[in-house]
Formats: C-alpha cells, structure tokens, sequence
C-alpha cells in the first residue's frame, strides 16, 4: 500500500468521527409533532426537521436523560417510560394522551430511571391511571393536567421521589395523587378537585418497613370525598405529612383526616391553612396517630371542626375555629415554641 493511500484513509477516518459523534450527540433531544410527524423517522433520530410522530417511537432514539420535545398540538399517545427521560411541552402547546379502557397514560416500572413530565395532558376515556409508577428513582410532573381517569391521576407505588408542581388533578374516580410505601413527596401549587369517591390526596403505609412522607404548600383541595387521608394500616409503615399555606375546602367528608388503624406511626402537620365547608374539619383517629395544627382557619364545617378519636391531637392555640358543628374528643392545647 503507498504513503499517499494510507495517508488519504487516515484523513477520510479523522473527517468522518466527528460527524459519528455529533450523530450520536444529537439524539440527546428529539422530537415529535401531530402536524408532520412520521415514525419512520427514527431513522434520522426524530429531528426538528423530521420529528416521530408518537412518543413511544421517539424514545427509541432518545439518549438516557435525554428530551422528547412536542412541537405542535395533538395527541401523542399512551407510552410506558423505561430509561430516564423528559417529555416536554412548550408552553401553548397542547399535548394530549388520552388513556383508554384497561390501559394508563404513562407508566412507569423500570428501576433507577428519572422521568419529567411536562406541560402534558391526560384524558380519561375510560382508562384507569393517568400516571402510574411502580419502580424508579423520581417523577416530577410540573404543569400538567390529568383528569377523567376511572382509577387515579398519580398513582407512585414506589420508594421514589415525586414532585408535583403547578398541575391540576381532577375528577377521578378514585384518588387525585396516590402515593404508597416509601415514596417522598412534595407537591406545590396543585389543584386537586372533583375526586368525589376517593380523596384528593391519599397518603398510605402499606409495607413492612417503609416510611411514606408528603410535604404539601399553597394547594388547593376541594370537592373531593377527603381533601388530604393520611392512613396507614401496617405497623411498621410510618406516614408524615406536612401541608401549609392551602385551602382545604367543600370536601364531601373531611377536610385532613390522619388515620391509623395498625398503631403505625402517622403524622399530620397542618399550617396556615383554610379548612372550610366540609362535613369534618381536621379529624385523628386512633392510636398512633398524631395531628399537630396551627394557624388554621376552620370554618362552616358541618359535623366537627376538630375531632379526635383516640388520638394524639395538639393545636397551638392559634387556629380560628369559627361557625362548625362541635368538636369532638381531647384537642390539646401547646405553647408554640
């Protein structure tokens, strides 16, 4: 072979890897859209350009921690999540996934993977979660609106971290946002409304063993069966759960109800919140529990404002408790420190 062969080889070698590498670069973002997109354009990694149609095939080309980005408004289907990822939409952008009988929106069940959800819309057409996660690391659903579903809207069954932020979760059939065994929560500037058979947000210790936590501000709850069930019926499986700064409000039964019907250990800590126009108030029930209030506006309750079972109730002293059926049980009284 000569000099000047070997010499063109390695230079046609040195010019084609950087391109290799920005190939392999450029899938760290992809693309879908309802006006133009074809699924047979995996093949060029989903490109602005070129984007997939559907999320399902664009994730098949998107890098781990990676984005698939929705460039115009439609439907883009169901989709099972199984590498980390972001699904994102732009602000203006309307990104449907409608969740039909026997199926959920987005599930999630692969261990250690971070998903984002973003700006997205799930629509119940007879499905049963709009979201559900039974493995992986973190959620974190900003700006969404899930709604319609015959089961949850979130449901994280899962030792997971979830933040739910500026998102609005209504009229399901069983909970808002369940969360089970383990998982640690924080959820901001939600709406959660219109669940009439279940509760806003349910809380619950199942699992030997596991410690479930949500940490809750400046939310909404309202007409739901239950705005905030804290609940455990393990013994070993601890609840906490903090909610501030919230209106709490025409919840067919109770406004914060912690329960425990195991002994566990189950939490409730309620700041600075409107409690009003339920059937109950703030209520405890039964040994373990342990409801701490303060700073709370609760009014117009129908049965009890405060009541306790049984339980562990202590108040501040602070609260405004105006205009309610009578309290129930021993509400204990704490010098704030």
């Amino acid at each position: 072979m000569s000099r000047s062969f070997i010499t063109l080889a390695a230079l046609s070698i040195a010019v084609a890897t950087p391109f290799i590498s920005l190939q392999a670069q450029a899938v760290q973002r992809t693309h879908v859209s309802a006006a133009f997109g074809s699924d047979a354009n995996t093949a060029t990694n989903c490109a602005a350009a070129a984007p997939c149609r559907f999320f399902t095939a664009a994730m098949t080309v998107t890098d781990p921690n990676g984005e698939v980005i929705v460039l115009d408004s439609g439907g883009y289907g169901a989709v099972t999540i199984t590498q980390s990822v972001a699904l994102i939409a732009p602000t203006g952008v309307y990104a449907g996934i409608s969740v039909f009988p026997g199926a959920d929106g987005v599930t999630i069940a692969t261990a250690g993977v971070n998903v984002v959800l973003r700006g997205l819309s799930i629509n119940g057409q007879g499905g049963n979660n709009g979201i559900s996660m039974t493995a992986g690391n973190s959620l974190t659903v900003e700006n969404c609106v899930i709604s319609n579903l015959t089961q949850n809207g979130i449901m994280v069954n899962a030792a997971a971290t979830v933040r739910v932020t500026d998102s609005i979760v209504r009229d399901n059939s069983l909970n808002g946002i369940s969360l089970q065994n383990g998982v640690k929560a924080t959820i901001t500037r939600a709406v959660v409304s219109g669940n009439v058979n279940g509760n806003g947000i349910r809380v619950d210790g199942i699992i030997t063993s596991t410690t479930t936590t949500a940490d809750i501000a400046d939310s909404t709850f309202d007409g739901n069966y239950n705005g905030v069930l804290t609940y455990s019926n393990n013994a070993t499986a601890d609840v906490k759960v903090s909610v501030r700064d919230s209106r709490v409000v025409r919840n067919v039964n109770t406004g914060f109800l912690a329960q425990s019907n195991s002994g566990a250990a189950v939490s409730l800590s309620a700041s600075n919140n409107i409690v009003a126009n339920n059937n109950r108030g703030i209520s405890a029930y039964f040994a373990g529990v342990k409801v701490w209030a303060s700073g709370n506006t609760v009014s117009d309750n129908n049965v009890h404002g405060l009541e306790n079972n049984s339980a562990l109730f202590e108040t501040a002293g602070n609260n405004a408790v105006r205009n309610n059926g009578v309290n129930l049980g021993t509400i204990t009284a704490i010098a704030t420190q």
